[in-house]
Order: structure tokens, then C-alpha cells, then sequence
């Protein structure tokens, strides 16, 4: 094992997972940074707020009124998460006490405790800002392959910025489950009604291989999210397979009040509202929901014995602005 101080903390290294990755023990940190309330709805990702708070001086300014001991290097903090885009971003430093601290600080200014704990250290090696969620791939991926480790939700995700709003290091709290259900208690679920969806986008036989998704963003995003129709929406994507006369369809696109003044050649489907199971789960996952996807028998329906699946409607997945994709799932009772 190695000792090593990361923002102020002392860090044990406890195995090496890969050359990017280590199962590390931190202790606890204080934080004291701006926190924004991220919800379904909210138009920005978390790393865009926290380059907003960086580059436009926010931060700067705590710095200058508290100790960082880590100068130029600030911390990102995911508290209160729900799953599902909703959750508490803080971003600030790393200080060793709340006391004392001075009248005039920015407005949305917080104190936060990170528990100390067992986390999966990943070290970030692309700060291309089109990729930037893409980091979190690998804890639901290749991490999941080679250890026996879940989520945490008794301890809080951060990450290490540097003054470019970069992410240096992410931490994601990680344990070995004690029990089968804890392998999939950080996957959350809703029974909610919705009502029926307007889709505009991309509908392509599924036999051809079409990827509907590049379809979609190199021909129709532009001009769809001009129209005023997607504003109330704009938040998403979403994609489903779609079945007519025995054919699956493969669709991508966007959600939309109406459709007025469509683009040409984009097609239209309005799907089945009705009773569905929203299946979110609390860790970032770069809008991937195929590893969501391969838990919902065990995280809902072997739990839930009473609803089945409605396949008379689609499975809908929506994708949530880089890093939060979910499921909804329609289901009828027995």
C-alpha cells in the first residue's frame, strides 16, 4: 500500500486496477463551493457548470477569501443524487475547518463533508470537451468486468478539476456487496403515467444497420432544435425500437409539442402514453443505457412480481444531456 495527500486528504492505495485506475481509501473532506440543483430538465451537464464557475471567477473568489490548500486545483461534488440527471453539483475547494468563515462570499455558496471512504480512483487521460462524459464509461464497463465492485450511495462521487475546468481525477465511492440486492441498489425506479410522446427523427429498418443516431445528428439536429415546437423538450433525445408489419425500426430523434414546420425527410411517430416504470440509476453513465438496460429483470421486475411488460408500446430511452440516459419501461399490471 502507498500513502500519498490529494487535495488535503490522505490517500491509501489499496489495489491497482488498471494503469488509469485504483481502489484507493480517502478520508473524509471538507468543501466549500457554488452548488446548482440539476433536474430532468436542466439544459446544462454538471462540467458545464463547473466551467462556467471556474473560468468566469466565481471559484476564484472563495479562494481568494478561503484557504485552499490545493491552489488552482478545485473539487467538483455530487451530492443529494436521485438519479436521472437529478442531483446537487458543488463546485469550490478543499478547506480543514468551517469556522470562521468570511461575510460576502458568492451567491449559492455551500459547505459540504465528503465522507471518507473506499473509492475507485480513475485518472482522466482526453480533455476533449465533445468527450468529456465519456470518463465515466469505464466505471460501468470495463471496471465492472474485472472487479467485484458496486456503487457506494453512502458515500458522494467527485472529481478533481484543474483551472481549465479539465476533470484530473474522478472518484466514484465503490463497495463489494454483501448481498445480491446490493449489487443493484443504485438502480432506482418510478411507476409513472406519461402521456403520449410527439417524435421527430430518424426511422430506419433495423436489418439495414443504419446507425440512426448519426443519421439524425449530422442531417436533422440543427433544424430541429430551431423549431419553436422542441424548446419545451430540448433537454433530451430519445430512441426506441419500433415495430410495424413484422419489421423492426431502429429510431432516434426528439421529442416536440407539435409538428409544425418539420425538415424535410425527417420522419414522425406518436407513441403510446400510459403506465411505464422510469429505471434511472444514481452513478454517471455517458448516456449509455445498454448496461442500464441489462439490470432492470433484477433491479425491478424480479422484485416488482405484480407488473409484467406492456409490449404493445415502445421501450423508450432517453438520453440526457451527455451523462444521465434512462429507461422507461411500459408495464401493466398481472
Amino acid at each position: 500500500m502507498t500513502n500519498q495527500t490529494i487535495n488535503n486528504s490522505l490517500e491509501v492505495i489499496l489495489d491497482e486496477i488498471s494503469d488509469n485506475c485504483s481502489i484507493v481509501e480517502r478520508n473524509e473532506m471538507k468543501i466549500i463551493g457554488i452548488k446548482t440543483v440539476f433536474t430532468n430538465e436542466s439544459r446544462l451537464g454538471f462540467l458545464q457548470i463547473a466551467e462556467k464557475y471556474i473560468k468566469d471567477g466565481t471559484v476564484k473568489i472563495i479562494e481568494n477569501m478561503v484557504n485552499n490548500k490545493n491552489p488552482g486545483q478545485y473539487i467538483g461534488v455530487m451530492s443529494n443524487v436521485r438519479g436521472g440527471g437529478w442531483f446537487d453539483y458543488i463546485v469550490g475547494i478543499g478547506v480543514d475547518s468551517f469556522e470562521n468563515l468570511p461575510e460576502g462570499l458568492p451567491e449559492n455558496t455551500v459547505t459540504c463533508v465528503c465522507k471518507g471512504g473506499k473509492f475507485a480512483k480513475l485518472r482522466n487521460n482526453n480533455f476533449d470537451k465533445f468527450e468529456r462524459y465519456q470518463l465515466w464509461e469505464y466505471f460501468l464497463k470495463d471496471f465492472r468486468e474485472r472487479t467485484e465492485y458496486v456503487h457506494n450511495k453512502e458515500c458522494l462521487p467527485y472529481h478533481i478539476l484543474n483551472n481549465n475546468a479539465d476533470v484530473l481525477y474522478a472518484y466514484e465511492p465503490v463497495k463489494i456487496p454483501k448481498t445480491e440486492d446490493e449489487k443493484y441498489d443504485s438502480i432506482c425506479y418510478e411507476i409513472v403515467s406519461l402521456p403520449d410522446i410527439k417524435f421527430i427523427g430518424v426511422k430506419r429498418d433495423a436489418s439495414l444497420g443504419i446507425n440512426v443516431i448519426v443519421e439524425y445528428f449530422t442531417k436533422y439536429m440543427e433544424a430541429v432544435e430551431k423549431l419553436p415546437g422542441r424548446q419545451y423538450y430540448s433537454q433530451d433525445f430519445i430512441g426506441f425500437d419500433y415495430y410495424e408489419d413484422g419489421k423492426c425500426y431502429n429510431c432516434f430523434g426528439a421529442q416536440v409539442a407539435d409538428y409544425d414546420n418539420l425538415p424535410d425527410g425527417i420522419d414522425t411517430l406518436t407513441l403510446k402514453g400510459g403506465l411505464y416504470v422510469h429505471i434511472t440509476q444514481l452513478e454517471i453513465n455517458n448516456d449509455d443505457p445498454d448496461p442500464l438496460y441489462a439490470l432492470i429483470d433484477k433491479a425491478f421486475f424480479e422484485k416488482n412480481k405484480t407488473y409484467i411488460r406492456d409490449k404493445s408500446k415502445c421501450e423508450i430511452f432517453r438520453f440526457h444531456q451527455g451523462h444521465s440516459s434512462s429507461i422507461y419501461v411500459p408495464v401493466r399490471k398481472r
